[in-house]
């Protein structure tokens, strides 16, 4: 054998050659699930758990459902146990449709006047947290159309939008002037209602 690869070196060459080929053909080798092709080596969990709103629960029911071992390989898979799982999927509320309702339920949040609904508007957390740190998080997802770094107008204008500007030291000192020179008015007239104000007084 090894005198014949001496003798015929370019036929050893062209068969290691061949099985090069082979090799990377089966290493690129995809199987598509639900539209999207995954490469055969990739464990099926993180596979499933790659579409949105599907977690370790919902993949572990999926996995318990076809009979799949949690460490199986997408490779491992037969094609009817792929055509079954992408029927399953395919029933399922994820990727685009779980974004969607999750728009339509800030919406509606927002809509109704709850705290949850203006602290969405408001890009602030929801649950309770601290909001004087550590709102990086929530003052980017927190928002009815995320991915954008304002709220549309279109959404609903039912609520008034939270204005971090706002000076409220100005409105509360221009609140006691008005309070100040409405006092002095009634004081300065003869009116009942001076009257009245001066009994309330003493």
């Amino acid at each position: 054998m090894f005198l014949e690869a001496l003798q015929h070196p370019n036929d050893s060459a062209a068969e290691s050659n061949a099985g090069c080929r082979q090799f990377q053909f089966l290493e690129l080798a995809d199987v598509f699930l639900l539209g999207v092709n995954f490469p055969e080596a990739k464990m099926v969990t993180i596979a499933l758990q790659s579409f949105y709103a599907l977690g370790p629960q919902s993949c572990s029911r999926l996995l318990a459902k076809f009979s799949i071992h949690p460490k199986a390989r997408i490779g491992d898979i037969p094609q009817r146990t792929i055509t079954q799982l992408t029927a399953e999927l395919s029933n399922m509320t994820i990727e685009n449709d779980a974004k969607r309702k999750m728009r339509e339920d800030i919406r509606r949040l927002r809509d109704m006047g709850s705290y949850r609904g203006r602290r969405h508007a408001m890009g602030l957390p929801v649950r309770g947290q601290c909001t004087r740190t550590q709102i990086m998080t929530a003052s980017k997802l927190n928002k009815v159309e995320r991915g954008s770094h304002k709220l549309t107008a279109d959404i609903g204008n039912a609520l008034p939008v939270h204005n971090p500007t706002t000076n409220w030291k100005a409105i509360t000192l221009l609140s006691l002037v008005v309070l100040v020179v409405v006092t002095v008015c009634l004081l300065s007239s003869s009116s009942p209602s001076r009257r009245r104000l001066l009994a309330v007084v003493k």
